[in-house]
């Protein structure tokens, strides 16, 4: 099962701190900004397991993990492995 992440406006009201100082703290400890963190998150091993495993690419798996952009989903992957969604189905490492 996936985890839900929470908004940042809702960690930061449960934090009972501003979203700005909860956005800077996150950042200088993890080194990178929340959003980035949640995209790392969703492009993890099990999103990539899942694309090899299904053979094929489309809307259903950016949305399962909780993309909306098919294009942007596939930047994200080129980011985060140097390799496109679709070469990744085909077996390229």
């Amino acid at each position: 099962m996936r985890k839900r992440f929470r908004a940042g406006t809702e960690l930061a009201a449960l934090s009972g701190i501003s979203l700005r100082s909860l956005q800077a703290g996150f950042r200088r400890f993890v080194g990178v900004s929340i959003a980035a963190y949640q995209r790392q998150n969703s492009l993890g091993a099990g999103a990539r397991r899942s694309l090899a495993r299904s053979g094929r690419f489309g809307g259903g798996h950016c949305l399962r993990w909780g993309f909306t952009n098919a294009g942007r989903f596939s930047r994200y992957v080129r980011a985060a492995y140097g390799i496109l969604p679709t070469e990744l189905i085909r077996g390229k490492p």
